[in-house]
């Protein structure tokens, strides 16, 4: 809408006397002045509180600050409430700024606890997605040549190695691996067997011995007994954050903000 305002003259002084009949018209139509005033200059309030006139509720509200400067701009919306637009979008992630305690994120950055909506509740929660993780770029590892794409999710922060021995012999007698079929027979106290060696790969596959015997270890990964594993940490120095993200909350209330 447009807003009329006049602009009225002073009064003339004592013993004005005009020029001529042009500079009387000239006061007259000057003293019954008026100006329409577009949109973009009438459709706005300035001020710290927020307007409680009625025919203010239609208008721009620019909130200034204790010391003047603007703080923000709100639109009265359907709420009831003055809000203005956050500036980052939801889903946006960002850490949890030092000092602040998880406890308090929901009151973080004008937010309030409670349901999310347009212009109510949290302005941000946890990303339950980084839990234990870290964030790393799309691309290509190097040397392995892995392709990492979006929101793909991998590593470990430890492996174990398979236990392997090197084959190898305890008793007595020819102990040479690399024959083929060859028949041993040892005496080991109450233990005496015969056992044959078979190589007929020549990766010495495990071999079919007797319950007891104690002269050989075959060079076999033993997966399940995990506890004959050697576990290796992979994981570089690091600092626990938080990992938070915008909720789908859209604006601020000038109540919290």
């Amino acid at each position: 809408m447009s807003i009329q305002a006049t602009l009225n003259v002073g009064n003339l002084p004592i013993g004005f006397c005009p020029g001529g009949n042009e500079q009387l018209r000239l006061d007259t139509f000057m003293s019954v002045l008026q100006v329409l005033f577009p949109d973009m200059y009438a459709n706005f309030y300035i001020g710290a509180n927020a307007p409680t006139d009625p025919i203010d509720m239609g208008r721009v509200w620019i909130r200034t600050d204790l010391n003047g400067g603007i703080k923000g701009i709100y639109k009265y919306t359907a709420l009831t409430l003055w809000c203005r637009t956050h500036p980052l979008p939801p889903g946006f992630v960002t850490i949890l700024p030092a000092g602040l305690a998880l406890a308090d994120i929901d009151t973080f950055d004008g937010g309030l606890a409670g349901a999310v909506g347009y212009c109510s509740g949290p302005m941000w929660e946890v990303d339950t997605r980084f839990a234990g993780r870290v964030p790393i770029g799309v691309g290509t590892l190097q040397p392995s040549t892995t392709v990492l794409a979006l929101d793909a999710i991998g590593g470990a922060d430890q492996f174990a190695l398979d236990p392997f021995l090197v084959q190898h012999f305890h008793g007595t007698g020819d102990h040479n691996f690399l024959s083929t079929n060859i028949l041993r027979t040892w005496a080991m106290g109450a233990y005496s067997q015969i056992s044959w060696f078979a190589n007929t790969t020549g990766l010495y596959p495990a071999q079919n011995i007797a319950n007891g015997d104690a002269g050989t270890s075959n060079a076999i990964p033993d997966p399940a007994n995990p506890s004959n594993s050697i576990t290796i940490r992979t994981m570089p120095p690091y600092k626990v954050v938080y990992y938070i993200q915008r909720t789908a909350r859209i604006a601020y209330e000038s109540n919290s903000d």
